[in-house]
């Protein structure tokens, strides 16, 4: 399990449109934890908020990420199990449509760096 997660972290920032900012590392912890069960996963998206974000992130993050985070793992298909080397050569938006993933809120989402990203 812990390889294949390895393997798939960086594919999932893409499929669900997270950023690399420590925020977005927490938001897909949140859908990892759903799609893994990993106990690190759960660590990372309950508890680390708290001592990693600042007071207005991590508001922002227990009222509208976490909840969204949490929903989208749950309703995609086991990402653990499917064919990315089938995946890649479809275009992006029918893998998320055909994996029924929804993309993260706009806050969070691949943006150019800046000094404010994931704020």
């Amino acid at each position: 399990v812990m390889l294949r997660y390895r393997q798939v972290h960086d594919i999932w920032h893409v499929l669900f449109g997270l950023n690399t900012t420590v925020f977005g590392e927490l938001v897909l912890k949140a859908i990892e934890a759903r799609q893994t069960g990993l106990p690190m996963c759960y660590m990372s998206a309950f508890v680390a908020p708290a001592a990693r974000l600042p007071r207005a992130q991590r508001e922002r993050f227990y009222a509208v990420y976490l909840p969204w985070a949490w929903r989208a793992g749950n309703t995609c298909v086991d990402l653990m199990a499917v064919d990315y080397n089938e995946a890649v050569e479809k275009p992006l938006e029918d893998v998320r449509r055909e994996w029924r993933i929804s993309v993260a809120p706009a806050q969070v989402a691949i943006t150019p760096s800046s000094p404010s990203s994931g704020s």
